[in-house]
């Protein structure tokens, strides 16, 4: 169905369970499911090699590859994919997933690399310990729209790295490692056309980030031990964090970052460097390990008017 379709076609899916993974090479589709839990996409049988994944672990429920014009995928459930639900690579006009449902995929429930136009809306992603929720990676100017998503159970619920310009507003992100992750890899970040993208210019407004208390461990590639992180800005820049309620963040087990509702840190762990106009206003904290962290590094760094008790260092809630 889906080779046949030209660019620009709608695709409307049947309710029913489809093993499949549906790789789009060139064309913006829209392919509108029976609703969540009535379209049901889960992994094929039988591994086949495409475009967009060579090996069975990359395997993913829809991924574009360069479409050259919006896509779009909506009203369905991916279940179980190695890889990932829904994924788009060089979307350069636009990639929208909403009302998607994506259960116990390996790596990410939606992700959008090197991709403009990206929309994220009215989303539900369980994990079972992968990557992340949703993912925005690898554009510098992403223009990204993140609202309205239940993020649980992966390592970072909403995770944007090396990418910029996003707002982030109403989502859940709740019993990850990490809520939410700005961050930035520096000049020797992971781009496949080795460009230097610095994360920043996101904001995160009215976000409920609880109970982010799974422990994930150290990974080979040098990655921290973490666990009970509401929010993390590391190495980025022109960062807005407000008005969002972060809630009983606590480490179930100690990791390499110190648990905390809103961490500000320095790059370095990640190969980039210090932090840059990160204002954090008017957000309501409670009951977390402790509720703001930052470690004293970089320019521009606000904290005003948040509702905190317990903060390192001890100033930055101290007057309310």
């Amino acid at each position: 169905m889906v080779d046949k379709a030209r660019s620009g076609d709608t695709i409307k899916l049947k309710k029913g369970v489809y093993y499949d993974a549906v790789c789009v090479v060139g064309k913006g589709l829209t392919i509108v499911g029976a609703g969540q839990g009535r379209t049901v996409v889960k992994p094929p049988k039988k591994f086949t090699k495409s475009a967009c994944w060579a090996t069975p672990d990359e395997v993913s429920g829809f991924a574009f590859a360069g479409p050259d014009r919006r896509s779009k995928v909506s009203n369905l459930t991916t279940d179980g994919h190695p890889g990932i639900g829904v994924v788009a690579f060089e979307a350069k006009r636009g990639i929208e997933v909403s009302h998607h449902t994506g259960l116990r995929h390996g790596e990410y429930g939606a992700a959008a690399f090197e991709s403009m136009g990206v929309v994220f809306t009215h989303n539900t992603e369980l994990g079972n310990g992968g990557e992340a929720g949703l993912y925005v990676g690898d554009t510098d100017n992403a223009k990204a729209y993140v609202a309205h998503n239940l993020l649980k159970g992966y390592s970072i619920g909403m995770f944007m790295r090396d990418s910029r310009h996003g707002l982030v507003t109403h989502n859940v992100m709740r019993a990850n490692c990490i809520g939410g992750l700005v961050l930035d890899t520096g000049p020797n970040g992971t781009t496949p056309d080795g460009v230097n993208r610095p994360a920043g210019a996101w904001t995160l407004i009215g976000n409920l980030v609880t109970d982010n208390d799974r422990f994930c461990p150290a990974d080979p590639e040098g990655g921290p031990a973490v666990s009970g992180n509401g929010v993390i800005v590391l190495g980025a820049d022109h960062v807005l964090v407000k008005g969002n309620k972060i809630v009983g963040n606590n480490a179930s087990k100690p990791g390499d970052i110190p648990s905390a509702g809103l961490a500000v840190l320095n790059g370095s762990l990640a190969g980039s460097d210090a932090p840059e106009n990160v204002a954090v206003v008017r957000n309501f904290f409670k009951k977390n390990d402790l509720d703001i962290f930052w470690d004293g590094t970089g320019k521009n760094i606000v904290f005003r008017a948040n509702f905190c008790k317990t903060s390192n260092p001890a100033s930055i809630c101290m007057h309310h």
